[in-house]
């Protein structure tokens, strides 16, 4: 079994071409990568975790203490709280992607096509689901989260909710009517209709994807109401409200629920100590364990700290010096959990600002950065470089990986950029003659425009550590000025999506995608979660194909997914650098543990309820 996964996971990492170029399948072995000692679903027995009172979990991301919804950012840690907080959802996905109803939600989905094209979803709720304080949740909590999502209160703090949108009678809802797309039909009944203008929609199940917040914690004095034609909220709900109710630092709801629907209630959360803690509701018929502790550990002490005890679980270890210093311990020390990342390392440009605006100028920085030398030395050889948007362990780059090693491709090339650069017009010094040396300038409307980039680094990042100097110097080596801005990461992920009001032209990031994969709210012209603020006309169209396909037309989608990740390699509104291995650490004992098969470390906790 260790072979046989080696050999897969020699597949997935070096076909992009990062060691062995373009072998065929037929000619690697598992020779060809590091030793990796696996753990496979069936090697092991299953040991009950509901037998643990404490369950210390480590993660390498720090919390951010947005516990809420994803419009209000989407940092991988605080998701993983919200899956156990938040959790009483009224879909769920498999193992490969697939979305269903969620059947300890919903006793039963009725979908109905109407006559203008519309799909209604009705949903009666299983009787007797309960919030972690023990009150009642019924069809108006669900449809309170509906009709918050959509208001203009809460738009005004998040941006519009990108599933809401969609549904019949938005627009007339933000003028003051009722939602007539939104439905409250008995105590346990309720509806969506999602408009015919936005169908078809590869992913219309989890337009439904909605979990319960109760009203009386985030609205109180307001009341959910349905007089027959839609849905709405009696009562007060404005931004000034729901920014003490909800987004108050030190009582609001996004970090301090006092009422949620989930296994798990919030038993304390340290924003300064990065920690949280979870108790298992006495309300929740899942076994599970009865406490968990979560806290930031850095990627160097990630070992030492299963080692010593002090923690149980270590989550997404990606530094190759941790990863060779845990593949060398003896058999039996701890268990190493092996997945592929179902996301990536890129760098963002702003590309509303200076220089960055312009194509080019973002093709020729990415031929400044040296990938696999990056993946040698940070990640120990246990990753691959990406080309557009897109992680290893998305099952559709899975199934595509020959199309993706055929995308448009920078490599290190100072050459290449140098003559990229010259092409758009960058052959000037500051005194307006031609280029020698130095930074470059070009003759814009204004005047002489300087090619400097001002770059977010985040101060935690291992990774920025090893980016900037090779990056730097190849920058400087091109023509360019380099000024790095250190900051906290909450703070560069906080300019990141902030296009028009930021000063920083560079960004690296990571990110992690989430089980559906829009990219029309990612690089839409209008969406508002578009960081790089990029406004393509044909990038955006072939984001928005990618969203409008036939539910079910898996072919359809995928050739419309590998001509979106074209346009990215393109038009680089961002550049992937590497997507990796992740590593969990875990003390032995904990055999059910897997997060391989999950999302995310915290769905495999839940997974092993009984």
């Amino acid at each position: 079994m260790r072979r046989a996964l080696a050999i897969l996971l020699v597949m997935l990492l070096v076909l992009p071409g990062l060691a062995l170029g373009e072998a065929p399948i037929s000619e690697i072995t598992d020779e060809a990568m590091p030793e990796v000692a696996l753990t496979a679903g069936g090697d092991a027995v299953p040991s009950d975790l509901s037998d643990i009172a404490l369950l210390r979990v480590g993660t390498t991301t720090p919390l951010m203490g947005n516990f809420f919804v994803d419009a209000l950012g989407t940092n991988t840690a605080d998701m993983d709280v919200r899956a156990l907080i938040h959790g009483m959802r009224t879909v769920n996905w498999t193992g490969q992607g697939q979305c269903r109803v969620n059947q300890a939600v919903v006793q039963s989905c009725e979908i109905l096509e109407n006559a203008d094209g519309s799909h209604t979803y009705t949903i009666v709720l299983v009787d007797g689901l309960k919030y972690t304080d023990g009150s009642e949740i019924a069809a108006s909590d669900f449809v309170f989260s509906a009709l918050l999502l959509a208001s203009p209160a809460f738009a005004a703090i998040a941006g519009p909710d990108g599933a809401m949108s969609r549904m019949a009678g938005y627009e007339a809802h933000q003028g003051g009517a009722p939602f007539s797309g939104v439905r409250l039909l008995d105590a346990r009944t309720w509806a969506l209709t999602v408009d015919a203008r936005f169908l078809p929609d590869y992913h219309e199940l989890a337009l439904m994807d909605l979990a319960p917040f109760p009203i009386a914690e985030i609205a109180p004095g307001c009341a959910v109401r349905d007089d027959g034609e839609g849905a709405y909220i009696e009562g007060e709900l404005t931004e000034a409200l729901l920014r003490q109710t909800v987004m108050d630092e030190a009582s609001g709801y996004i970090a301090h629920p006092k009422a949620s629907g989930g296994p798990y209630r919030l038993a304390a959360y340290d924003r300064e100590a990065g920690t949280a803690a979870f108790e298992l509701s006495e309300h929740s018929a899942a076994v599970l364990p009865k406490r968990i502790e979560l806290s930031f550990v850095a990627q160097a002490d990630a070992l030492n700290a299963v080692l010593l005890g002090q923690l149980d679980i270590t989550n997404k270890i990606t530094d190759g010096s941790v990863i060779e210093a845990a593949q060398a311990l003896d058999d039996g020390a701890l268990r190493t959990v092996v997945y592929p990342r179902s996301g990536l390392n890129f760098l963002g440009f702003a590309c509303e600002l200076g220089p960055t605006r312009r194509q080019s100028v973002r093709q020729a920085v990415a031929m400044c950065v040296d990938t696999p030398a990056l993946i040698q030395t940070y990640l120990g050889g246990y990753g691959a470089p990406v080309y557009a948007y897109y992680g290893l362990g998305q099952w559709i780059a899975q199934q595509n990986l020959e199309a993706l090693n055929a995308l448009p491709k920078y490599e290190l090339d100072l050459d290449a950029a140098r003559a990229l650069l010259e092409a758009d017009g960058w052959t000037l010094d500051a005194s307006g003659a031609s280029y020698v040396s130095g930074t470059r300038y070009r003759q814009g409307e204004d005047g002489l425009e300087k090619l400097a980039l001002r770059w977010a680094l985040s101060t935690e990042s291992g990774f920025s550590q090893v980016l900037r100097p090779m990056l730097a110097q190849n920058l400087t080596a091109a023509g360019f000025e380099v000024e790095v801005v250190e900051l906290p990461f909450t703070e560069a992920l906080r300019l990141f999506y902030a296009p028009g009001a930021r000063d920083v032209h560079l960004f690296n990031l990571a990110t992690n995608f989430g089980r559906v994969y829009d990219p029309a709210d990612a690089f839409g012209l209008e969406s508002v979660r578009n960081g790089t603020g990029i406004q393509d006309v044909p990038l955006s169209e072939l984001a928005w194909a990618v969203r409008s396909t036939n539910a079910g037309d898996l072919d359809e989608y995928v050739r419309k997914w590998l001509a979106f990740q074209v346009g990215v390699a393109e038009v680089a509104p961002v550049v992937g650098l590497y997507s990796n291995l992740y590593f969990d650490l875990v003390r032995v004992g904990l055999d059910a543990y897997h997060p391989d098969q999950h999302q995310s470390w915290a769905d495999a906790i839940i997974a092993t309820a009984r």
